[in-house]
């Protein structure tokens, strides 16, 4: 029996996270807080068609920094206010992540048979066309395996769909101001 890697994925990142506690109890305090710090990274929050906030993730917490008019007409503008927050920035190199609002996605269950853990992408794209009312092209999508019911040889599966424009408009406009998007995730 073959496990794909949606499978023993929440074990590893459990221990990854057990690991990785252990290991920073054995870093000074004072080390330890700046490297906290400078971990976060910075989180460019939708906030409607053209606005967006300007958030640093770290110490277990979020600093909201401002807000970016992400218009193409104010891209000067807003590079010009990336600059005034020098330092905080640098830490980063323009590395950023995408927050896509929670009333933007779609996050649905599925009940799949056990069989599709070994080819759960492909399966999730058939499904994807039969049960929402987008087709794979219109949208952006995540799954992650919730459990695994041996006994009904059932598996659920969270699945969550973006539609393509706000996202292709966001990751267009953090071009625009030289930020580099490291990934996309959705608020909550």
């Amino acid at each position: 029996m073959r496990l794909s890697r949606s499978a023993y994925l929440p074990s590893l990142n459990a221990a990854w996270r057990w690991w990785s506690r252990e290991l920073a109890a054995l870093v000074p305090e004072r080390w330890r807080r700046r490297l906290i710090e400078r971990r976060g990274p910075l989180v460019l929050a939708l906030e409607g068609d053209d606005c967006a906030a300007l958030i640093r993730r770290g110490g277990g917490g979020e600093e909201r920094l401002g807000r970016l008019d992400l218009a193409p007409a104010a891209a000067a503008q807003s590079r010009a206010a990336l600059a005034a927050l020098g330092p905080r920035l640098r830490r980063n190199s323009g590395v950023v992540v995408v927050r896509v609002p929670a009333e933007a996605a779609l996050r649905t269950v599925l009940a799949l048979p056990l069989a599709a853990a070994g080819n759960l992408e492909q399966v999730v794209a058939f499904e994807l066309d039969r049960r929402t009312p987008f087709r794979s092209e219109e949208v952006y999508r995540s799954q992650y395996m919730l459990r695994r019911d041996a006994a009904s040889k059932r598996l659920a599966v969270q699945l969550t769909l973006v539609p393509r424009p706000p996202v292709e408009a966001a990751l267009a406009a953090a071009e625009r101001l030289g930020l580099v998007v490291e990934r996309v995730e959705v608020a909550g």
